[in-house]
């Protein structure tokens, strides 16, 4: 189990780099640095609904590229 939570990991590392800069951006902010929507978009000069598009669309793709690997 160990060996798959590793792929998976590196796996998502890896779909994370390939997202759009400011995609991936957003995601590394929220997720990983764990600022608020609000935060996000005070840091990085856009609206609030800019920062929810960009990270809606990068958890669509994460979320669609990763159930090929998790079926």
């Amino acid at each position: 189990q160990w060996i798959e939570f590793e792929e998976l990991r590196s796996r998502l590392a890896m779909f994370v780099a390939d997202l759009p800069e400011k995609c991936r951006l957003v995601y590394r902010l929220s997720r990983e640095s764990g600022y608020s929507q609000k935060r996000i978009a005070t840091e990085l000069g856009i609206s609030e609904k800019t920062v929810e598009a960009h990270l809606g669309k990068a958890l669509k793709t994460l979320r669609t590229r990763l159930s090929s690997f998790l079926l």
